[in-house]
C-alpha cells in the first residue's frame, strides 16, 4: 500500500501558518459584524408644525429590507414610550426603498411631550433582524431656528 507523505519545507510551513492565521482572524469578523441597513444619516431640519415636530433627515439606504419604523418619546431616565407619527414624504416612510440616497420626512405627533425622541427602524439583513436607532432628536438642541 502506498502512503502519501506530504513534506512541508520551512518556508511552505510558514505560508500555511499565515493563511490559517488569516482565516482565524477574518472569518469571525464576517460572522459577528452587524449589518448596516443605512448610513450617513444627517438631520437637516427639525421644526414645530402645529402640535407636531417635523423631522427631515437624509441618509444612504443600504441593501437590507425595511420592515418597520417607530418613534419613541423619552424622558430623562426613561426607556421610551411609543408615540404616533405621520409620514410627510409620501408613503415611503412605511415602505422599503431602493438602495442609495434617500430623504425621510415625518411629523411626530403630540409635541412637546418628551425631552427627546428616537426614530427606530427594523430591517431584514440577509435573514437577520436588525433593530437600530435611526436618529435621536433633542428638540431643545435640534429645533431649527427660523430666520426673522
Amino acid at each position: 500500500m502506498n502512503k502519501l507523505v506530504l513534506r512541508v519545507s520551512g518556508m511552505n510551513h510558514l505560508l500555511v501558518g499565515v493563511i490559517v492565521g488569516m482565516l482565524i482572524g477574518v472569518v469571525p469578523y464576517f460572522i459577528t459584524r452587524e449589518a448596516n441597513p443605512y448610513s450617513n444619516v444627517q438631520v437637516s431640519e427639525v421644526k414645530e408644525v402645529g402640535k407636531s415636530l417635523r423631522v427631515t433627515a437624509h441618509f444612504t439606504k443600504n441593501e437590507c429590507t425595511f420592515k418597520r419604523l417607530a418613534v419613541f418619546g423619552i424622558d430623562i431616565g426613561g426607556n421610551g414610550v411609543r408615540v404616533t407619527w405621520e409620514p410627510i414624504d409620501r408613503t415611503t416612510a412605511i415602505e422599503d426603498r431602493v438602495a442609495g440616497s434617500q430623504t425621510l420626512i415625518i411629523d411626530i405627533n403630540n409635541y412637546p411631550a418628551y425631552d427627546s425622541y428616537e426614530i427606530r427602524t427594523r430591517h431584514d439583513c440577509g435573514g437577520n433582524r436588525v433593530d437600530k436607532v435611526f436618529v435621536t432628536i433633542n428638540p431643545a438642541v435640534d429645533l431649527s431656528k427660523e430666520e426673522t
